[in-house]
């Protein structure tokens, strides 16, 4: 029997992104692609939208009228997103969580690339290992004294 892998988390979480995109065009009307780029450069390139996630995202925003189509300068053909008035109060109403967000966002983009990928790996692949055994008692001190000693070596660096 072949186990499939599941995606790993990317990006801001669960829900994270529409709170990052809300807050982002609650500074400025923005085009899709300037979303993608804002984005990258918001997590130092460690998570980069696709437009398959980007574009779903801001219809769904659209169809709860939160954000609306706008004019723009220039290319017509590029559409240009601001938030509505629901929008706002929205954005007023999670600017908490989208605080918690953002700090986040700062504390791990400022890790090197590697870094943050290796940990990204780590942890997906710890999953992976648990969810595909049961530890006894044994096992379970074991394991957690490895990981205990792991993080000791790194808290040496």
């Amino acid at each position: 029997m072949q186990v499939h892998k599941t995606q790993r988390q990317r990006g801001f979480g669960h829900g994270g992104l529409r709170l990052v995109v809300l807050h982002l065009l609650s500074q400025q009307p923005r085009h899709g692609y300037e979303l993608i780029k804002t984005i990258a450069t918001l997590t130092n390139n460690l998570y980069r939208p696709s437009p398959g996630v980007l574009y779903p995202l801001l219809t769904e925003l659209e169809q709860q009228q939160l954000i609306e189509q706008c004019l723009t300068e220039g290319d017509r053909r590029k559409q240009c997103y601001q938030l509505t008035a629901a929008g706002q109060q929205r954005h007023q109403e999670e600017q908490a969580h989208i605080q918690q967000i953002l700090q986040h966002v700062s504390r791990w983009s400022k890790y090197p690339k590697r870094v943050v990928q290796a940990i990204e790996d780590f942890r997906y692949e710890l999953h992976e290992s648990l969810s595909q055994q049961s530890l006894n008692e044994e096992q379970t001190e074991k394991f957690v004294q490895i990981l205990k000693h792991t993080l000791e070596q790194v808290k040496q660096l």
